[in-house]
């Protein structure tokens, strides 16, 4: 018997060692890990005081012999390092272990000042190595390859005139192209060498302004800033133009025509995924191109910083308010404004509008003629007046305040004869169902 009790103690000892002496130790894998390295140039000449960054999070400051540290979570990284003055490294799936360390060493080029002035007719290629300084007006005859991470200041009234040229600015999420006032420092540091005696300001340079029929022009992940001097907007889109916008901010800009002004362009124009804050008028568009829900009219850092005007206006140019074709407007963030004119939707074309879409008129009205209202009846869409804050909020700037009867004309039937409009006629707002 006592035989049968050791032979039966020897695997219950193992059980146990199994059970218990193989259990995983709980600060083994949750422990954090090390990233550190040297920020210096080139030459081997260290840098101070770059900033060690994953996404807009800021992890580490190299001190005064290049080194930085930093403990983090374990997991797979993409660290950016950036310093006054110099431009961006990026360093993509750096491995994080737990209790292990990474070393990433990362080598920064200086930025050099290139003065850009006269016209340009040869196709160029604009990169991050160099700050390009923008002096007075500049005419584009050409191809202008804007590449990631560049960095375009513009000095006092300075402009960009696309004249049946083109600018291909493909920026990335992480390095972003960036268009902005010579007075910003925050950007490639103190270009214009003045130390803290200025700061940027809302209309500090021009406009990029895009001409010619077709034009295909592209700004994918751009930043503008402090843009649309003279009351213009700072990014303008001239008769038919064909240009895509997409993935950009557009922040701190003055002009009353809107900091991206559409309002004669194209139907092939894309204007998708921007975010606009801190601007005068965000957008004005024409009724030739459709809009989706995908832009954003907010800080998103802020949300209660918006635009002071936070809608997207109908340009006034009459012959650019005739519906043609199918047109789908999406937008629910911010009403469609119509400060000037009306729709104009003749037979053939329509006009589509989804659940949520506000429409606001200031005296103006939709004048349609045959059944082309699509889906008006299907969504909750709304027609209301300009001075109306209940729906859309404060698009005129004016404060709190309401509309009242008769502040716009209506929605009718421009083949009927007067006194016999339609149903709608003289509405403040109507929620249709």
């Amino acid at each position: 018997m006592k035989r049968f009790y050791k032979l039966l103690i020897i695997p219950l000892m193992i059980f146990s060692f199994v059970i218990f002496g193989c259990e995983e130790d709980p600060s083994g894998p949750d422990e954090p890990g090390t990233v550190e390295g040297i920020v210096a140039k080139a030459s081997g000449t260290v840098i101070e005081d770059a900033t060690i960054k994953i996404g807009s999070n800021i992890f580490a400051y190299s001190g005064a012999d290049g080194s930085y540290s930093f403990q983090i979570d374990p997991g797979t990284y993409t660290l950016m390092c950036t310093a006054e003055g110099y431009t961006e490294h990026v360093f993509e799936n750096v491995e994080v272990e737990s209790e292990e360390t990474s070393e990433v060493n990362f080598i920064l080029e200086e930025i050099q000042p290139e003065f850009v002035n006269g016209d340009i007719s040869i196709d160029v290629n604009w990169t991050e190595n160099y700050i390009y300084i923008i002096q007075g007006d500049v005419t584009v005859f050409s191809v202008i390859t804007i590449n990631p991470g560049t960095i375009i200041k513009f000095e006092a009234n300075a402009n960009l005139f696309v004249d049946n040229g083109k600018i291909l600015a493909s920026g990335t999420e992480l390095k972003p192209i960036i268009f902005t006032s010579y007075m910003d420092d925050s950007f490639g540091g103190d270009t214009n060498e003045d130390g803290n005696t200025t700061s940027p300001l809302s209309g500090d340079w021009m406009n990029i302004n895009i001409i010619g029929a077709n034009n295909s022009s592209t700004f994918e992940y751009c930043e503008y800033y402090y843009g649309g001097s003279d009351d213009e907007g700072t990014i303008i889109l001239d008769n038919n133009t064909q240009v895509s916008v997409m993935h950009c901010i557009i922040a701190h800009n003055n002009g009353a025509h809107g900091a991206l002004d559409a309002g004669k362009a194209g139907s092939g124009t894309i204007i998708q995924n921007n975010i606009f804050y801190d601007n005068i008028i965000p957008l004005k568009i024409n009724t030739n191109f459709d809009i989706n829900n995908s832009n954003s009219f907010h800080d998103p850092d802020n949300n209660s910083v918006i635009n002071e005007f936070n809608a997207i206006f109908i340009g006034y140019d009459g012959t650019n308010n005739y519906i043609s074709g199918t047109i789908d407007w999406e937008e629910t963030e911010v009403p469609f404004a119509f400060p000037y004119l009306g729709i104009f939707i003749t037979p053939g074309n329509t006009l589509e509008l989804a659940s949520g879409v506000v429409l606001k008129f200031d005296g103006g009205s939709i004048l349609y003629q045959g059944d082309n209202l699509t889906n008006w009846d299907a969504n909750e869409v709304y027609f209301t007046s300009y001075k109306d804050d209940d729906h859309g909020g404060d698009t005129n700037g004016d404060g709190p305040s309401i509309g009242v009867e008769g502040d716009w004309e209506g929605i009718y039937d421009e083949g009927v004869q007067p006194g016999e409009w339609e149903e709608w006629e003289n509405i403040l707002y109507d929620d249709i169902h």
